[in-house]
């Protein structure tokens, strides 16, 4: 699985695995399958669900005017290989990868970049900027080591 269709794949297991779901029930729901380690924000799960729309993964229907969302047989196909969802959060979990810090960090910030000034904005790229530049040099060391 390619990291960048992480939560494409995400999105059509919990679909596969769940039925027709809205956007919230599809959050809740990758949250639960996550052991709550993971809670996608709506700025993650809509493009991600255009694209699988586009894609023909995915379609949309309509009941009592909601919008759900539900798996094609082409997305089935396309997650046929895949391990089933909870196993692919298991990994994830057992690795120690820090989804859940990196997405409360982008979700308190998309959530209130709407709101900030210009100085507070200005202050939140330089800090990210300086995580960046000391992650960075902590992996760079690393590849020195080995």
């Amino acid at each position: 699985m390619r990291r960048r269709g992480v939560i494409r794949r995400i999105i059509l297991h919990t679909l596969n695995r769940r039925g027709p779901l809205h956007v919230y029930g599809i959050i809740k729901s990758i949250k639960e399958l996550s052991f709550n380690t993971y809670t996608p924000s709506t700025g993650v799960i809509y493009p991600a669900l255009k694209n699988l729309l586009k894609n023909g993964l995915i379609r949309d229907i309509e009941d009592d005017g909601k919008k759900l969302y539900e798996i094609t047989d082409k997305g089935r196909v396309a997650i046929s290989l895949d391990p089933p969802i909870t196993e692919i959060f298991e990994k994830i979990i057992k690795t120690g990868f820090p989804y859940k810090e990196i997405s409360d960090i982008a979700r308190l910030i998309y959530d209130n970049w709407g709101s900030l000034g210009d100085r507070e904005k200005e202050e939140i790229r330089r800090i990210l900027g300086e995580a960046f530049s000391r992650i960075e040099e902590l992996v760079r060391e690393n590849e020195e080591d080995n």
